[in-house]
């Protein structure tokens, strides 16, 4: 099933080579208007990189509006603070009403910065994981979360998030969950770095 999510989502020779070179554009608009073009959305980019290190039960946290990894992966139970179309649950990240060890795969897709707590919430990540599960998330550079959150032109905060964190600040918070960095990779042409992340 995660192979036929992610043959969804591949590219012919001729698609990839339009998302290179209109990178630009795939980086300002909504995940909708690049679908819209017939490019792969950041959204999908980052889906595919945690599809390849998926299995068994999932959570998504922090899932947004765009259906999360549930509109990829059957076995996903999507998660956000608030009511999106995409939630199947609204709590706080930082307090899951889920038993020890529910989930073999969690997600956090470019999303920890949204977090008010981002350490608590990973160390309810690890509560939930089981002992051999995997914590994937996908966070850019922070310059990069910077200029996209201003020169989006389709979404407005009153107060704009954190943008982003460095690799250091990513190593430090995983440890202090009691979480370990079992491996790092980047994507997105350098811009966007996948954490896979286990328990200590």
């Amino acid at each position: 099933m995660v192979n036929e999510a992610i043959r969804t989502i591949d590219n012919t020779a001729k698609r990839k080579l339009l998302d290179f070179l209109l990178f630009p554009v795939r980086f300002l608009l909504s995940h909708e208007k690049v679908r819209a073009l017939g490019l792969t959305s950041l959204l999908e980019e980052r889906v595919k990189v945690c599809l390849k290190e998926s299995r068994g039960k999932m959570l998504d946290i922090a899932c947004g509006k765009d259906g999360g990894m549930a509109s990829y992966y059957g076995n996903c139970v999507n998660l956000d603070i608030v009511s999106y179309g995409g939630a199947h649950i609204v709590a706080d990240a930082a307090k899951l009403s889920f038993r020890n060890e529910s989930f073999q795969t969690v997600t956090i897709l470019t999303s920890l910065q949204y977090i008010a707590d981002p350490v608590a919430a990973l160390r309810e990540t690890a509560r939930v994981l089981t002992a051999d599960g995997k914590l994937l998330m996908t966070m850019p550079n922070p310059l990069i979360c910077f200029l996209r959150l201003r020169l989006m032109p389709w979404v407005k905060y009153e107060k704009p998030p954190v943008s982003g964190f460095w690799a250091n600040e990513m190593k430090t918070m995983i440890e202090r969950a009691g979480l370990y960095l079992a491996a790092k990779r980047h994507f997105d042409y350098g811009l966007n770095t996948l954490y896979v992340c286990r328990k200590a």
